[in-house]
């Protein structure tokens, strides 16, 4: 197995070093391809490739060979201006091909990163490899299938009165926190204005034109304050979630700005690229004879577009500077396009001659993963920063599933001591009046938006072993201090006795360690994501034990992910390499 690890990373590292002699020497022509390949790039993100629609394969080999492809061809142009290029049919096949032999090369060090950690396994043919992923890879899907199921149940619980013993509001819990019963308060559903919608898209029908470049024609608008208006108020909504989902706090501290500021000049920067795409979209049916293969990505004079924001925003001028300059990839960049192999697109590119460029496809995913892996890389100290505010905010989303004078939330994180030596600590612990039953918590934020094997299993072993060790020391501290004194360390106050304790792990993303070959062993502790927690606790209704309940529903279920294999084969030289079952749809089955 060695040795076809190390026959396939050979045939990887020959085919990068021939694809790297090929690529032009002129920094002019490679930028002008890096530029093709950011067109392709954005338009595959919204529309059909020049070839068709790309199969999701495809599509994910594109997208990871960005960023090696890239740190070859990104350069500094050496003059003013920005040499712009018509776009063919043919230019953007071979950007295309350029960019899915890029990925092909990381997917196969990916492989072998797998089968050296046993999620895959491999057998040679001839020239060719066949690859076939290990059972327990499936359990990945798990946590990746989790929130999109709690949002779905939150969709069918917004629309009841009444779920599971609940009495639902479609309100603030502050509204009714001092109601008697039991209430889950959700926001009401977003209505669409449908006259609204019509007369913006009149509107921008009306500013449309096309645009003669002299190398190409373009799009081109114009418009309102009405339009702009619009999309900011659709970035804000998708730009919350984002960046509740990636971790940054409003007082995320990044130096000369926080994450409040850092939040507001992403908002604006979605809902100029949800306006330019809206505007792409809308073109063909007024104006055919606009490519939008070419127009999808703009480019900008740096300094012009720092001024426009910073007076839109109402904000000092250098404030959306070291922002936008912070957000930027830049030439220095390079050896990070070249290390990071997880799938990433910046929201601007600063082509180092005062001029921006700006690919739409970067708010196609969350963009702050992106930002996020950059920030770290220029800084590593800034993860202290990013991770500060996070065991707070997750307490507090935990702590908002038991509202209500029945239960004690305890403030904050209380170190557990043996002779004046710490033993280990509480994230956050409920305690239920009614049943004497205590839920003891162990709070988990790891970044689990990477696509590095190593780095993944790394992050689901520290996982494993410090969910497991905690729960050891906790069980041990009590054995010998009794649960009298867990309760004055927790500080439940007088009569407050505890009749049983229950212990959690909840982690932010990840509970299905087993994915990546580790599995928890302390047989007492409860894991799940906070997806799962939330999902598990709607559902649960308010019952007599919650607390047991909660913790046994969560130690028993068991779900089944039933995958779908997609068949996939790509050939270098002469090898053929066959996919059986890495891609994949899937649905899920629990039991």
């Amino acid at each position: 197995m060695n040795q076809i690890c190390v026959e396939i990373a050979e045939i990887a590292n020959k085919e990068l070093d021939d694809l790297v002699n090929k690529l032009p020497s002129d920094p002019a022509l490679s930028f002008v391809m890096f530029f093709e390949t950011l067109r392709v790039y954005d338009y595959n993100g919204i529309g059909e490739s020049a070839a068709g629609r790309l199969d999701m394969p495809d599509l994910y080999l594109m997208r990871m060979g960005w960023n090696l492809c890239s740190s070859y061809l990104f350069k500094d142009i050496g003059t003013k201006g920005f040499p712009l290029m018509e776009s063919t049919r043919e230019t953007r096949l071979l950007a295309l091909s350029l960019l899915h032999s890029f990925g092909r090369i990381l997917m196969l060090r990916r492989v072998v990163d797998m089968i050296k950690s046993d999620l895959m396994s491999v057998r040679k043919v001839n020239s060719k490899f066949i690859f076939t992923k290990n059972e327990m890879v499936d359990s990945q899907f798990i946590d990746k299938l989790s929130l999109p199921k709690l949002e779905e149940l939150e969709q069918e619980i917004v629309k009841a009165t009444e779920f599971k013993k609940w009495n639902v509001v479609p309100n603030n819990l502050s509204e009714i926190i001092n109601y008697p019963g039991c209430y889950i308060g959700l926001p009401e559903p977003k209505e669409i204005n449908n006259e609204l919608e019509e007369k913006i898209k009149a509107d921008m029908l009306h500013e449309l034109f096309p645009w003669d470049s002299g190398r190409g024609i373009m799009l081109g608008y114009n418009t309102t304050e009405d339009i702009d208006y619009f999309f900011i108020v659709k970035a804000w909504d998708v730009v919350n979630d984002w960046r509740t989902d990636a971790g940054i706090h409003p007082s995320t501290n990044f130096g000369k700005f926080d994450g409040a500021e850092l939040t507001g000049v992403v908002v604006i920067l979605t809902s100029i690229y949800l306006k330019h795409v809206r505007y792409a979209f809308l073109s063909p049916s007024k104006y055919p004879e606009i490519s939008i293969p070419q127009s999808l990505t703009t480019w900008k004079p740096f300094d012009e577009f720092k001024e426009n924001i910073s007076n839109f925003m109402n904000i000092e001028v250098q404030k959306v500077s070291d922002i936008l300059d912070a957000l930027a990839l830049k030439i220095d960049d390079i050896h990070f396009l070249r290390e990071n192999t997880s799938i990433f697109m910046p929201l601007l590119i600063d082509m180092n001659n005062g001029y921006i460029i700006n690919p739409v496809a970067s708010v196609l995913i969350n963009p702050f993963y992106s930002i996020i892996n950059l920030f770290e890389y220029r800084n590593p100290q800034l993860s202290l920063s990013i991770a500060q505010h996070r065991e707070e905010w997750l307490r507090t989303q935990i702590y908002s599933l038991f509202l209500g004078v029945r239960y004690i939330r305890v403030v904050g994180n209380v170190n557990i001591k043996e002779g004046g030596k710490i033993i280990t600590d509480i994230d956050a612990a409920v305690y239920d009046r009614t049943t004497g039953q205590l839920a003891i918590i162990q709070i988990k934020w790891q970044d689990f938006h990477i696509n590095d094997v190593k780095r993944l299993r790394s992050k689901a072993s520290n996982l494993c072993k410090s969910l497991d060790d905690w729960a050891d020391r906790v069980d041990k501290w009590i054995v010998t201090n009794g649960l009298e004194e867990l309760s004055r360390t927790l500080r439940l106050g007088k009569g407050a006795k505890i009749s049983s304790y229950y212990l959690f792990g909840i982690s932010k993303y990840l509970s299905n360690t087993q994915g990546y070959g580790f599995q928890t062993r302390y047989p007492t502790i409860a894991i799940a994501n906070m997806a799962q927690f939330t999902k598990s606790r709607f559902e649960l209704g308010p019952n007599e034990n919650v607390i047991q309940n909660l913790h046994k529903e969560l130690q028993s279920n068991s779900e089944v992910i039933e995958t779908t294999p997609l068949p996939y084969d790509f050939t270098i030289s002469n090898f053929h390499f066959h996919f059986e079952d890495l891609f994949c749809t899937y649905g899920e089955n629990t039991k």
